[in-house]
Order: C-alpha cells, then sequence, then structure tokens
C-alpha cells in the first residue's frame, strides 16, 4: 500500500551501541544534551525524528508516544523508512 512503512528493521542493544560508536566516529555529530540523542543528519532512531526524550528509564518520541526502556538501554530500537509524511508511529518495546 503506498504510504505505508516500507520497511521495519529491529537492533539488539549491542548492535545500537556499535551503530552509535560507528557513526561518532564517522563525526556525525551526535551529541547528549540533557538526556537528549540529537543526530545532524536524521538517519538515527526515526526518520524525520531528529529528538529522543530519555527519562526515567523511558523514551519518548516525537509524538510522545511511550517506548519502555529499561535503564535507558534500548533492547530493541524500530528503524522505520516512511515514503509518506505522516506521523512515525512507534511501538512499545
Amino acid at each position: 500500500m503506498a504510504g505505508d512503512i516500507a520497511s521495519v528493521h529491529k537492533h539488539t542493544a549491542d548492535e545500537l551501541r556499535a551503530l552509535r560508536d560507528i557513526l561518532t566516529r564517522e563525526n556525525n555529530n551526535i551529541t547528549r544534551e540533557c538526556g537528549t540523542l540529537i543526530h545532524e543528519r536524521d538517519t538515527l532512531a526515526y526518520e524525520r525524528n531528529n529528538l529522543i526524550h530519555e527519562h526515567d528509564g523511558l523514551i519518548y518520541g516525537r509524538d510522545d508516544e511511550l517506548v519502555s526502556v529499561e535503564n535507558f538501554i534500548p533492547e530493541t530500537l524500530i528503524l522505520e523508512e516512511v515514503s509518506a509524511p505522516a506521523a512515525i508511529p512507534m511501538r512499545s518495546l
């Protein structure tokens, strides 16, 4: 269907740490500030959603939909490609 999510990729916490390390080494301007991870190229986390707010073991996306995270480290993170300019859904882990 047109406008649906083209693909969903799940990554383990170890894969995410490796990805974060690679992106940092490539100077992609990832910074952590006040519990918020900001990625300049909008390629980490959700497409067109460059802010992830972490607070009290919970992670919030653009639409403030809640995804539970233990100790700020997600067991999986869903990366989504969107073909239509719509709100990006977040799924409970």
